[in-house]
């Protein structure tokens, strides 16, 4: 146990233990640096209001914006023209990084066939 003790005081052991920690931090520090490359953090575009918009505006302005689109769903309205956005989503001035799907829903040419009971 004196032996152990000793060790614990001695110059070589908190000398590895200054080392240990120096790696430990610098290892630490570039892993948050590459991080923040990594996913852009801090940079990011607020999402244009495309609804009431064409579908070939929309697209237009989504790839100006360096963003992807998705149409995720169409609905039948008779008022509004067709192929117009109806709704989007992340929803518009939401700030979102680069290279983010849009997900849109628009309106469909002609409404749907429902079917009928016998």
């Amino acid at each position: 146990m004196k032996i152990l003790n000793s060790y614990f005081f001695s110059r070589s052991f908190w000398k590895n233990v200054l080392y240990a920690l120096g790696i430990l931090l610098f290892f630490l520090f570039f892993t948050v640096s590459c991080l923040k490359i990594y996913t852009h953090h801090g940079r990011s575009s607020a999402v244009p209001d495309l609804t009431d918009m064409s579908l070939e505006d929309a697209i237009h302005l989504i790839e100006e914006k360096k963003f992807r689109h998705e149409i995720f769903d169409s609905q039948y309205i008779a008022e509004k023209l067709p192929g117009v956005i109806l709704d989007q989503h992340p929803l518009p001035t939401t700030l979102v990084k680069k290279n983010r799907k849009i997900f849109l829903t628009i309106n469909a040419s002609s409404p749907g066939e429902t079917e009928m009971p016998n």
